[in-house]
């Protein structure tokens, strides 16, 4: 076994169930390259990067520092967000200075290098996006979003106000929103947010979504947003994420935050110790390369001229750990999936974009005027966070000064060698112009060209109809799409034109013609008329939208989605898509899908009735369960399968016991036909429902004794207070309201055992935050939750409160438990493992 190989296998053995803090050092005899810091020029030398395009530098220091964000305008002039604060050292100390700036760079002379910069707003904390837009900017620096301008031209900023308050960002800067990315349907989207930003009635303001992503985020030409977390790669939205937030009984919209890449591989050209976690098997190879993605972010899909045309549609990632940039193929199939691959190049085999300078820190990647693909660099030994610095890494950080300098950074171009010729600024552009823009083969100039009309044009505008013309008749799909979207952010989307585009021989057009006609649908009949007749006969793809759409009609929609479920709904994506525009109504829904006439043939009948039967049960209210287990009780014996499609969906949703292990329903009657639907049950499928009459208890039952939950004395009510307030400033914007969490992304902490179980557990937990993966209720989690920096008495507060709100009845937590808990690992400093926490005595 050589010593590579060795050192792994023990580094495994360590972070077992007693990984505690030990984790072993580098082999004593591994020549590790030092870490020089390089100029621009010299780190170019580095690179290793296909033979069909070349890499320019674009901006560097002194000309701008520790870049972690940008964004062009419509003149050209590069917006650049620094987060100069962010880990000043390995311990992190002085981050919260207020030294972060955002600067404007120009080009002057039109070489394609940047050569001026002006600090537009400075003494900030730690921003982490910029987006110009409506005369201004948005500027993401927490805890707040401010729009600025610059009212006299100088590219200083004048004047701001505060769109948004209480952001994280602060505490743990790689764990809160950011992006700020233009969307097709004329919003700003965000990752690791809830919501993301609409500019309505002349205010910014939220809508709520599915949050997915950790780091960036960017949209393909049919709006379909993309993000990825640290070690997944690349996941995509196939749907709008605004469905997904929609209905609360439905665990997570079938479509939203979809992983893409299986291949999670890395393919670096240098050997990369200087991870995290690089101890632990699966992350280094037995050469100490990076074995897999460990800080993947900021993906961008590929939509410019200049770039080659093979790359067209492709998905880069940045992975500033393996200093690389990865490519990944994607092929859409016929179901409306995506799935990638990445893409090696040359005779070792590397990935699209690799550096052997471990400076080389690729932390976003973008589009601008001329369609290259830009790099930003923060050039830095260390970016791992002080919240998840382990032992590990920081004897690393110390011995190879890896924490100094900061202040640095680069910004790269990535171009074809056969550039297209360069094209007017399109804030210069006229009217027709602007509508000419959104045929561009430049996704950027599209969706500049798309934005600028949706802030300067008005309904009274003369290029309204020639919009138009282009939804009725462009000779590019994506023209009439952008063309489409710009009229409803105008305004000016006219039922006719609408439903021209819903008759639009590309699919493409017809899905987005549905979502862009939502706005009419509640006026006007004619659109909902058409939206079944897609639904009838149109592709998958098509028929899903349609489904998620009548959800903007409420209980109108019902007639309808009926017709669709009667006619049978094969796919899950199909029938969550039905159930996510039912909030509230599931149980008569539900009865309407019993009362279809008898039919062996209707694809999907059993799930959908098990899903919205699980919906009943998500909702906790005692009434509508007992109503639910009365329907299948109802059923004639020759539709037994259905009735036990039914029960297994309730079943799924039983509500927790204090320990968080599945309980019964308490009623407040015995359902009607309860013994004559055990009975049936048990005689179909014994070893299934042997406890089946244990799953529902009610008063007077025979054998059974309820017990409720003991009264929070005063002092625990004053903490239960308290703590719902702390909860709804600091956990809710993950964790919902309601603690239902965030599909894939965050673990629900209502019914979860986490929360309901063990107090020191949980006390550990939240103090020092906890990685992936973890399963809660028969979901899978492979994030990583900080720890919550707070005093003894706030935390007994909220961990009271989650004990005790959304129907739990596990005890409180008192502050002197909390001391007890935190005194036992006071000197711990990075998140538990499950093995780890399950480990503690």
């Amino acid at each position: 076994m050589s010593y590579a190989v060795a050192w792994l296998a023990l580094a495994f053995v360590q972070n077992g169930d007693h990984a505690g803090e030990a984790q072993p050092a580098l082999p004593a005899d591994l020549a590790v390259p030092e870490a020089i810091v390089r100029s621009a020029a010299d780190e170019l030398a580095t690179f290793t990067f296909p033979d069909d395009v070349t890499v320019e530098l674009v901006a560097s220091e002194p000309l701008i520092r520790d870049p972690v964000a940008f964004a062009f305008d419509a003149q050209g002039a590069l917006w650049v967000a620094e987060m100069t604060g962010y880990m000043p050292d390995v311990d992190g100390k002085g981050e919260r200075e207020p030294v972060g700036s955002i600067a404007i760079l120009r080009d002057r002379d039109g070489d394609g290098r940047f050569e001026t910069r002006t600090t537009f707003l400075d003494h900030l904390v730690l921003p982490r996006a910029v987006r110009p837009c409506r005369g201004g900017a948005l500027v993401l620096a927490p805890p707040e979003l401010l729009f600025c301008v610059d009212e006299d031209g100088d590219d200083v900023c004048d004047d701001w106000r505060v769109v948004d308050r209480g952001l994280e960002g602060l505490s743990s800067p790689e764990w809160a929103i950011n992006a700020l990315v233009p969307t097709l349907d004329n919003a700003f989207d965000c990752a690791k947010s809830p919501w993301r930003y609409v500019f309505r009635d002349g205010e910014f303001v939220r809508e709520p979504r599915a949050q997915a992503g950790q780091w960036g985020a960017t949209q393909d030409d049919q709006g379909r947003l993309f993000t990825n977390n640290n070690s997944d790669a690349l996941r995509v939205d196939l749907v709008s994420a605004t469905y997904g937030a929609r209905n609360p009984h439905l665990d997570a919209l079938d479509g939203v935050d979809v992983r893409v890449v299986d291949d999670q591989s890395v393919r670096s050209a240098r050997i990369n110790p200087g991870v995290n976690r690089g101890y632990q098997k699966g992350i280094l190879d037995g050469s100490f390369h990076l074995a897999n993605v460990t800080g993947a972010c900021s993906p961008w899909i590929a939509r410019g001229d200049g770039i080659p045309e093979r790359l067209l549609g492709d998905a880069f990632v940045a992975e500033p750990c393996g200093n690389v940039v990865i490519d990944y193929d994607l092929v859409e199939t016929s179901d409306g999936s995506v799935h990638g691959a990445p893409v090696r190049f040359g005779e070792r085999s590397l990935d699209f974009l690799a550096s052997t300078d471990e400076r080389f820190r690729p932390v976003a990647l973008g589009d601008g005027p001329d369609g290259a693909l830009y790099v930003v660099d923060m050039y830095r030994g260390l970016i791992q966070h002080r919240l998840f610095v382990t032992s590990f890494l920081r004897e690393q950080v110390v011995a190879r000064k890896l924490d100094r300098p900061t202040g640095l950074g680069r910004i790269w171009r990535v171009v074809a060698k056969k550039r297209p010729v360069a094209k007017a600024p399109l804030a210069n552009a006229d009217d027709r112009a602007l509508v000419a823009a959104l045929s561009d083969a430049n996704g950027w100039r599209r969706d500049t060209a798309q934005r600028l009309i949706v802030e300067y044009f008005d309904a009274r505008s003369p290029a309204i109809a020639e919009l138009e013309r282009v939804v009725r008749s462009g000779e590019r799909w994506f023209a009439r799409v952008h063309a489409m979207w710009a009229l409803v952010g105008v305004g000016s989307l006219s039922a006719d034109v609408a439903l021209a585009a819903l008759r639009d021989a590309d699919e493409r057009v017809r899905v987005q013609a549905v979502r862009a006609s939502e706005s009419l649908a509640p006026t006007n009949a004619s659109i909902p008329t058409s939206w079944r007749a897609l639904a009838a006969r149109d592709s998958f793809r098509v028929r899903r939208q349609v489904l998620l759409s009548f959800g903007v009609l409420g209980s109108a929609a019902d007639e309808a989605l009926a017709e669709s479920a009667e006619r049978g709904l094969a796919t899950a994506a199909e029938r969550s898509a039905l159930v996510s525009s039912l909030h509230g109504r599931e149980l008569e829904f539900l009865g309407r899908v019993l009362a279809f006439p008898p039919r062996t043939d209707r694809a999907g009948e059993r799930e959908l009735v098990q899903l919205l039967a699980r919906c009943v049960g998500n909702e906790f209210a005692a009434e509508r369960v007992e109503r639910a287990f009365s329907l299948a009780a109802s059923l004639a014996p020759e539709r037994a399968a259905v009735a036990e499609a039914l029960v297994r969906g309730l079943a799924s949703a039983a509500p927790p016991d204090p320990s968080g292990a599945n309980g019964p329903f308490v009623l407040a009657r015995e359902p009607a036909g309860w013994s004559r639907l055990v009975t049936r049950l048990v005689a179909r499928a014994s070893d299934e429902w042997k406890t089946l009459d244990a799953l529902v208890v009610w008063p007077g039952k025979p054998g059974v004794t309820l017990t409720t939950s003991r009264e929070l004395d005063a002092a625990e009510r004053t903490r239960f207070e308290r703590g719902r307030e702390l909860f709804t400033a600091t956990c809710s914007a993950c964790h919902g309201e309601r603690g239902d969490g965030q599909p894939n992304v965050v673990p629900p902490l209502r019914a979860s055992p986490f929360v309901l179980g063990d107090d020191a557990r949980l006390i550990r937990l939240v103090t020092h935050g906890l990685v992936g993966p973890v399963e809660v209720r028969g979901r899978r989690f492979d994030g990583e939750m900080p720890g919550l920096t707070t005093t003894d008495a706030d935390l007994a507060a909220i961990l009271t409160y989650v004990r005790r709100a959304w129907n739990h009845g596990a005890d409180s937590i008192s502050v002197e438990r909390v001391r007890e808990v935190r005194a036992m690992n006071v000197d711990r400093r990075r998140p538990w493992t499950l093995d780890e926490l399950n480990a503690q005595r």
